[in-house]
């Protein structure tokens, strides 16, 4: 069997490494594992920050001592700081370092967010029930009203829509386009709908509707 190179750990020992150069060691050590755990296959973006300091550490506890390479009795390749009787020094070149790769998913361009296209203005908005100008003879009036928007309400920008009613809101904002008034009274009425943004601007409105509500009487007369 081969004989194995192995490295002195026992610092001022004979043979060794010096105990700052083992402790930076160890750093390195702990610094290789911890980028390890990042999932980078090539040094990109932020992660090869972390490459270039652990390199440059490693170089610099390399700079910092010589190293020397001699075999044991038994044949053993020994490598240490601390020189010996017929120690060969190493001669060891510059760290060779790769240029930063894409990684797909991560470069800048993949990273920027797709702008969401503005909403679409509405070309209409409009009340189709009742009719402008209608008239409704009902002694109960319960007014059926129904809604039209060109193109389809857009809630996913946070469009809701209102309905007013004598210039007065009717329930909440939401997505429903048609409604009932219960009872309503004999006379003139006026009908508006309105669409609203997220933030609670007028984005279209309808025409204003008018209707007209005729109740029955019966008359009676005394014996």
């Amino acid at each position: 069997m081969s004989a194995k190179p192995q490295l002195s750990r026992k610092a001022g020992s004979n043979p060794s490494y010096s105990r700052p150069v083992y402790l930076l060691t160890a750093l390195c050590s702990r610094l290789w594992a911890l980028v390890g755990t990042m999932g980078v296959v090539y040094p990109s973006g932020k992660h090869l920050f972390g490459y270039v300091i652990l390199i440059s550490l490693v170089h610099s506890a390399v700079a910092a001592a010589e190293i020397y390479r001699w075999k044991d009795d038994e044949g053993n390749v020994i490598y240490s700081d601390v020189p010996q009787p017929g120690a060969e020094k190493v001669e060891l070149n510059e760290p060779i370092i790769l240029p930063a790769q894409p990684v797909p998913g991560s470069s800048s361009f993949s990273r920027k967010r797709k702008e969401k296209p503005p909403a679409k203005p509405y070309e209409s908005v409009s009340i189709t029930r009742p009719a402008d100008e209608q008239t409704i003879r009902d002694n109960i009036a319960d007014i059926n009203v129904a809604i039209s928007v060109r193109p389809a309400l857009q809630a996913g920008f946070g469009h809701q829509l209102q309905l007013l009613f004598d210039g007065q809101r009717v329930g909440k904002p939401g997505r429903k386009m048609s409604f009932v008034l219960p009872g309503v009274d004999r006379g003139a009425h006026t009908l508006e709908a309105v669409i609203l943004d997220r933030n609670g601007q007028v984005a279209a409105r309808s025409p204003i509707t008018t209707f007209f509500v005729h109740k029955i009487s019966i008359l009676h007369r005394g014996p």
